[in-house]
């Protein structure tokens, strides 16, 4: 995990577990059926079901196509710059009539948008690139590709969204968990040197290729007739003020107002013969937000983006020219992608479902299940078209993310085969749990998985109330089959209450399961003594990293040994770990060793020790926020070379994310020493926990999906977390020290190379050796202790500490305050 993460995950101020007590205790109202989107799941609907089949069009290779539209009853692709040619595709939504129409551009032209009218004129917006060819010599060429196509199509989210990986899902997912912490991560964080390290850097272009300082981006708005001849072609932003800058934001053509353009600037109409026409200055109303234009299919021009007041899906009022119309219908935290089509107003699309919105009543109808129609998806389905509600025409990945072009098909209810509903909830459904999911119910013939996805509960105002929602469910007893648990979930406590299966039997019984061989030590921290409630697929652990030449071999520092280095290095105290806050700190040194001053099977704590009190010294040192004494006005990263900062909180998410510490950021040998007072050298950080409810009536059907996770298949085809299989964990590490290869335009094998950048001096990394792997192997296998959090703790500790911070109270007084406190929240919550 990246650091940024390491800090999301442990140190964000958040509302997730606020209701602990009550949640833990099982107060709160009393539920009532059809309360919880847990009741809507168990019922196994069969109304939102879609079949998928391979849309053939008879000499179409559909490879690197995009951008899908309708317009009536045909259909639009178009593909990327090739040979100064981008092609345009078209057929009726039966696959036949199928017509190609070549547009001359030149090589760094590309559509960011387009869009067509009834009689297959084209319109579009062309963006010309600040890259140039060069120096590309040694950049792979899908390095090229994704340059040159970053603002092809109508989003350039949506080509992000086809190509998402399994860290950018991972990544998507702990954003939604921990937003509030952004600010305070940043700047402590190792982004910069990590997002420069994979490749691109405005300043110095992409790993050698060039960046022309001397061009700046170009917008032309254009129009092609049906043949492919340039009707015009007009400057986008040609007439601001020096200084400012032109970015396109959407363009639609529709039959009733003509060539609609959207911008940073504002939404216009355009016509050869007057030009540019404003209709809503989105400067001053809307505070320069950026609005996407969708054609809706009664006529009205939608628009979708973000304002200060929050989530917007309104329609352009021509009239008094600003946005109307605006729906209420939308949870403002979910992302959703708009496409248009036949039937409804408008559709939408995010990580569950597709829906049609009907402007009148301003209600989205469900329509689509992505789970219940066994689609490979584990993100928002983006590239899509509505031939009509129960037809559509989409780009859908597979489970290696190829894309394939699909017509999707509503199956009646009653043809809907009969299968037996194991839910699966959680505060959000993370990418490996969705896919995993999604393989299940194409192949088991006897259950279907529904996920609970809590997320949905989240709005703006409360981005935990999913969270919320979900431990208030599991708490008071209504949970489902399985449940998917992170970090932030009072899991000991569900324990103590009975709430989970010990599947001991299963994974020792188990054939599939038992016969393998697995990281003891993983498997054993999981464990409530002798029974295993817990199944951890997957794992990270979280150390703490400084120069191996500062240590006499310790594994483990004590404060005296910290302070004395620190002292002997000359470093100030509140910049010995780099910029990090107080709070920060605290979540750090209690998630190290939070489990030494609580035991909640005892009902003990024992946070009046001197070792706590030793503890509360040590983070008085560091700043409750920014300013000047704080910060590294020379480049962060290079504090850690030259000894300006000592220690790096840091999170070993499989074997190659060492190499950023030990040739990046510090650029020598490291050691590992745990946190300073603790006699932890690391902790294990779950990537998900996984129990099935002592409630459940399939335990047999919920253990098959469950123990999938610890198959072959799955724990080899991790990449970025450790596998808890051990012929798995043997091959990643294998893999970890043979360099990568890419293919060039000549078909020709070459090596990767990866940099890291130290302010401007860029840093080659090596392949690991057989020396840097075993280090990590050492560091894995004697981790024993799993990562303490606890939300509702870290902020007691905080409110009383502050009374020490500020000098009104002595370090043991306080300790003795969080003693009596938190001695209560144990035993309430036991």
């Amino acid at each position: 995990m990246k650091k940024r993460e390491l800090l999301k995950r442990i140190t964000s101020v958040s509302l997730a577990l606020t209701m602990a007590v009550s949640l833990a205790t099982g107060c709160g109202k009393e539920k009532k059926d059809g309360d919880s989107i847990l009741d809507e799941a168990a019922k196994g609907s069969k109304d939102y079901v879609f079949k998928q089949e391979t849309f053939e069009v008879q000499g179409l290779d559909t490879n690197g196509l995009n951008g899908l539209k309708i317009v009536g009853d045909r259909i639009y692709l178009t593909s990327y710059n090739e040979d100064g040619f981008i092609n345009v595709y078209s057929f009726n939504s039966d696959g036949s009539d199928l017509k190609d129409v070549k547009i001359a551009a030149e090589p760094d032209e590309s559509f960011n948008y387009i869009d067509f009218d009834k009689d297959g004129n084209i319109y579009g917006i062309l963006g010309k690139y600040n890259w140039f060819d060069d120096n590309m010599g040694d950049v792979p060429e899908e390095a090229v590709e994704e340059i040159s196509s970053e603002n092809n199509d109508d989003n350039a989210s949506d080509e992000a969204s086809k190509e998402a990986s399994d860290e950018a899902s991972k990544e998507a997912s702990d954003e939604k968990k921990a937003e509030a912490a952004e600010e305070a991560s940043v700047e402590a964080s190792d982004v910069s040197s990590e997002e420069a390290s994979e490749d691109i850097d405005p300043e110095e272009g992409y790993a050698g290729a060039g960046y022309d300082e001397e061009v700046n981006e170009e917008y032309n708005l254009v129009k092609y007739d049906n043949a492919g001849n340039q009707v015009y072609k007009v400057k986008l932003g040609a007439d601001l003020e020096e200084g400012d800058y032109y970015s396109p934001c959407g363009l639609v053509y529709s039959e009733n107002y003509g060539l609609i353009v959207s911008s940073n600037h504002d939404i216009s109409k355009f016509d050869e013969q007057s030009g540019f026409t404003p209709v809503i200055d989105v400067t001053a109303q809307y505070n320069g937000s950026n609005f996407e234009l969708i054609r809706g299919y009664n006529g009205d021009i939608f628009v979708s983006g973000y304002t200060d007041e929050g989530r917007l899906l309104g329609t352009i009022d021509f009239d008094n020219k600003t946005i109307g119309n605006k729906s209420q219908a939308l949870n403002g935290y979910n992302y959703y992608s708009f496409f248009s089509g036949n039937g409804y107003d408008v559709y939408c699309a995010d990580d569950n479902a597709i829906y049609g919105y009907d402007l009148k009543s301003d209600k989205l109808v469900k329509l689509m299940d992505y789970i219940d129609s066994d689609l490979s998806l584990t993100y928002n389905l983006s590239d899509v078209v509505a031939v009509s509600d129960t037809e559509l025409i989409a780009f859908v990945p597979d489970f290696d993310n190829n894309l394939t072009l699909s017509r999707l098909t509503k199956v009646p209810a009653d043809q809907v085969k009969d299968k037996t509903i194991i839910t699966l909830g959680s505060a959000y459904i993370d990418y490996h749990v969705r896919q995993a999911a999604a393989k299940f119910n194409q192949n088991n013939e006897v259950y279907r998985i529904k996920l609970v996805d809590y997320s949905t509960y989240n709005t703006e105002e409360d981005y935990d109330a999913g969270v919320k929602k979900f431990n208030l469910d599991v708490a008071s007893g209504n949970v489902p089959d399985i449940m998917a648990f992170d970090l932030e979930s009072p899991i000991e406590s569900y324990i103590n209450k009975g709430l989970f299966l010990d599947v001991s039997s299963y994974f020792n019984n188990d054939p599939d399961v038992g016969q393998a061989e697995y990281l003891d030590n993983i498997v054993d921290a999981f464990k409530t003594g002798d029974k295993m409630y817990q199944v951890v697929p997957y794992f990270e652990v979280a150390t703490v990293i400084c120069k191996a030449s500062l240590l006499k071999g310790q594994t483990t520092l004590s404060m005296e040994d910290y302070r004395n280095l620190l002292q002997a290095k000359n470093v100030t105290p509140s910049k010995a770990f780099g910029m990090i806050l107080r709070n920060d700190i605290l979540a750090f040194g209690l998630a190290f060793s939070g489990k030494d001053y609580i035991d909640w099977g005892n009902k003990i704590c024992n946070f009046n020790s001197d070792g706590f009190v030793e503890f509360m010294e040590f983070i008085n040192d560091f700043p409750q926020e920014y300013d000047e004494n704080t910060m590294f006005y020379d480049d962060y990263d290079a504090a850690f070379r030259t000894d300006k900062a000592l220690f790096d909180v840091t999170g070993i998410y499989g074997f190659n994310s060492f190499k950023r510490e030990k040739y990046g950021r510090f650029g020598e040998d490291v050691a590992f020493v745990g946190f300073p007072g603790s006699n932890n050298t690391s902790v294990i950080y779950p990537g998900v926990t996984l129990c099935i409810s002592s409630q459940t009536k399939n335990a047999d059907g919920a253990w098959e999906f469950v123990k999938y996770f610890l198959s072959e298949e799955f724990q080899d085809s991790l990449d970025y977390d450790f596998p808890i299989r051990a012929s798995s964990y043997e091959k990643m590490k294998k893999a970890s020290m043979e360099p990568e290869y890419y293919e060039d335009e000549d078909g020709n094998k070459q090596e990767v190379e990866e940099y890291f950048y130290v302010g401007d001096q860029e840093v080659k990394v090596p392949n690991l050796s057989q020396e840097d792997v075993d280090q990590i192997d050492n560091l894995v296998k004697n981790s024993h202790f799993i990562m303490y959090y606890n939300d509702n703790i870290n902020n007691i500790i905080s409110e009383e500490g502050s009374a020490y911070f500020s000098g009104q109270k002595s370090a043991k007084e306080v300790c003795d305050i969080i003693q009596s406190r938190l001695s209560i929240y144990v035993n309430e919550n036991s």
